[in-house]
């Protein structure tokens, strides 16, 4: 149950700092901008993290990142209608500092 309480706790932090970057970038709705940061993050956030647990490095972590960009900026430009290259900025920008924030965050919650 603990394990539980961490994912979702982790997948929230994830979708609060990625709704804020791409809010930034986009004129969309809150209401609007939040689901579709939750949508994206509900199809992309399960599959990150069943790779990355089978291979815990650094390259796998890299490869699973270029993998999550390239899905979700071409989520963003479909969703939010913008030009791929603004797409996949907003989206490594957003995985990016999502990496960077989330990486001790996860450590600390599921090495306990």
């Amino acid at each position: 149950m603990n394990n539980l309480l961490n994912a979702i706790f982790s997948f929230l932090i994830l979708v609060l700092l990625e709704f804020i970057i791409i809010k930034l970038f986009t004129k969309k709705r809150v209401l609007y901008t939040l689901g579709i940061c939750i949508l994206i993050n509900l199809f992309t956030w399960p599959f990150a993290n069943l790779i990355f647990s089978f291979f815990i490095n650094l390259v796998s972590l890299i490869l699973v990142e270029i993998g999550v960009i390239i899905i979700e900026s071409a989520f963003v430009m479909i969703f939010f209608k913008i030009k791929y290259k603004k797409a996949f900025f907003i989206s490594f920008l957003a995985n990016f500092i999502t990496a960077f924030f989330m990486i001790p965050i996860f450590s600390s919650l599921f090495t306990r």
